[in-house]
């Protein structure tokens, strides 16, 4: 599936969403059957990859992805802030949410203030967008494994079906694996860009 595909059925759902109207049942039970099978079909793959492979295999890799991810985080995260005029453990601080807005955007409004909230909010939603549309492209291109880094934390939920869709079902499990780490040391790693000196 390229880009353009989901980047049109993401534009016909906002359209459809301010004219249209589904009945709320319809929808839920949609996302909950999609998600359902999606799980599934992950624990399916997931056990035949550990057969071939092995735990610490997956394990590995993902961990070698998650270390890219933060590392690639930090540094754009720094560099917009140079480029936006933000203090650099803000910029930092928002970046190593690493897509996971409805963590990074409270807890920024928390302990600094509401802008800093939104914008880490806005930041890592549309680095969950831009995987929906780019991460097709980039598997193609370069690496399915490596891209898996664009995902950041959404790589074991949100984006997850994309990733299996252009990069394979082979990679599921390391893409799980990858988003468990990211998510688990995502609040943690804000928590430390904020003790940096303004």
């Amino acid at each position: 599936m390229t880009p353009w595909y989901i980047l049109i059925a993401f534009i016909l759902g906002v359209i459809y969403g301010l004219f249209g109207t589904l009945p709320l049942n319809i929808v839920e039970n949609v996302i909950e059957g999609s998600l359902l099978l999606m799980v599934f079909i992950v624990g399916f793959e997931a056990a035949k990859m550990l057969k071939k492979s092995g735990f610490l295999t997956i394990l590995r890799a993902g961990l070698r992805l998650t270390v890219a991810t933060i590392i690639g985080s930090a540094m754009g995260g720094f560099f917009a802030a140079l480029i936006l005029g933000l203090e650099p453990r803000l910029g930092l601080a928002i970046a190593l949410g690493m897509g996971w807005y409805s963590m990074a955007g409270p807890l920024l409004m928390e302990a600094v203030d509401v802008e800093t909230g939104v914008l880490g909010f806005l930041a890592n939603f549309l680095r969950e967008i831009l995987t929906f549309l780019f991460y097709p492209y980039l598997a193609k291109k370069f690496s399915a494994k490596a891209s898996i880094t664009v995902a950041g934390a959404t790589s074991m939920d949100t984006t997850l079906p994309v990733i299996i869709y252009s990069g394979g079902s082979k990679i599921a499990t390391i893409a799980l694996v990858h988003g468990f780490l990211t998510t688990l040391l995502a609040p943690l790693l804000i928590e430390l860009a904020l003790l940096l000196p303004p």
